[in-house]
């Protein structure tokens, strides 16, 4: 297993940036124009944040599992 730092802030910008895309995308899915479009891009989005948080949730416990 690789192990990486990442700054707190780094983690900050990130959820802010997915915050951002997740406002842009349910709007344009509630106008109807791109809605299949935009649902597929959100489940990625979720995706990816449940992978963040998977990997956070690991290096905080990974020092108790001994």
């Amino acid at each position: 297993m690789k192990i990486r730092e990442v700054e707190y802030d780094t983690l900050v910008d990130w959820e802010s940036r997915l915050d951002t895309a997740y406002r842009i995308l349910e709007g344009q899915r509630q106008s109807g124009v791109w809605t299949l479009v935009c649902d597929e891009a959100l489940r990625e989005l979720n995706a990816v944040r449940s992978e963040i948080d998977r990997e956070i949730v690991d290096s905080v416990e990974e020092p108790f599992r001994d």
